[in-house]
């Protein structure tokens, strides 16, 4: 039974250590980003100020969700997730921004410089809101649920 748990946290670590490293470099081999990287012909209209919330899907396995911050804009903007999901912020942009709680203590970046990842579990239940603190009108949300 030890073995088994043993082997079980193992198993997790490798996963969540390939998550990383495929987000760092770019790679979407797992699917995991949220939205293809704009070309400047498509950027305009690649990127919406309040889209639909992106929910990840139902079922023990919680899938992360990939932000990317691109255009001065996080997308998706507006998120909602359960318990345990983890969010992973991708500065996709070529200058830099930060994740920083409004009202909160829950999110802190620091700066995130062009090709730097945050990421955060949110294991509280409850509505964060979250801005760039280098760009104060970028600003998103995420609503976690049981």
């Amino acid at each position: 039974m030890k073995d088994k748990k043993v082997l079980m946290v193992v198993a997790i670590l490798v996963v969540v250590l390939v998550v990383f490293f495929l987000v760092r470099s770019g790679s979407n081999q797992l699917g995991i980003l949220t939205n293809p990287v704009a070309t400047p012909e498509s950027q305009s209209t690649a990127i919406t100020p309040n889209p639909e919330p992106t929910t990840v899907q139902s079922g023990s396995k919680l899938s992360p969700i990939v932000v990317s911050i691109r255009g001065s804009n996080f997308s998706p903007n507006n998120i909602s997730a359960k318990k345990g999901t983890m969010i992973i912020w991708r500065n996709e942009d070529s200058q830099s921004h930060s994740v920083t709680s409004v009202g909160g203590t829950e999110l802190s970046s620091g700066t995130l410089i062009p090709g730097d990842v945050y990421s955060h579990k949110f294991n509280t239940i409850g509505t964060f809101k979250y801005k760039c603190s280098i760009h104060p009108t970028m600003v998103g949300t995420v609503k976690i649920t049981e």
